[in-house]
């Protein structure tokens, strides 16, 4: 058990817990949870398991499995999404996607708006570019249809200076 005051990063220390330690550190207007099938928060999934509030980098059905685990929606709209369940534990790292205009607002997308980095067990945040356990193809590309296009475009989005002026419509 991890005493209130230790920082500890690592998934297989910390469990599920991530999102309610960040919480305690920010103004949260709305904990939304986890996004399951029959769920009550902010956003479900649909009787086919994909969501209907966010798309992929090119607009497609989104694999949301890896954003799944907690929701929490700062008082300005923007809005966190965790993984800090298993695939956390498999991968050795949590994932956090940030929607930094609030889920409420689209245009809800991997890479337009929603970006996901690493929280490695040394604290450090790292942007993603290609997550080690994921099929490589089309993690940020504007041919592909995969359900997980756009979780690889956070690296993309703050190194190149014409990233926004050449988003796929």
């Amino acid at each position: 058990m991890v005493d209130e005051e230790e920082i500890v990063l690592s998934p297989s220390e910390l469990g599920g817990g991530l999102s309610k330690y960040v919480a305690k550190y920010y103004n949260i207007s709305q904990d939304c949870g986890r996004i399951n099938v029959g769920t009550t928060g902010c956003i479900r999934l649909n009787k086919e398991g994909s969501i209907d509030e966010y798309k992929t980098y090119t607009g497609e059905k989104i694999n949301f499995g890896y954003l799944d685990d907690g929701t929490l929606v700062l008082n300005d709209g923007t809005t966190l999404f965790f993984e800090q369940g298993s695939q956390a534990t498999t991968l050795g790292y949590y994932l956090i996607g940030i929607d930094i205009n609030g889920y409420k607002n689209k245009p809800n997308r991997l890479g337009h708006d929603l970006f996901v980095f690493k929280i490695e067990d040394n604290g450090e945040l790292t942007p993603t570019k290609k997550i080690k356990e994921w099929n490589p193809y089309g993690l940020c590309s504007k041919t592909s249809s995969s359900d997980v296009n756009g979780y690889g475009c956070t690296l993309d989005a703050i190194k190149d200076t014409n990233y926004f002026k050449n988003l796929p419509k």
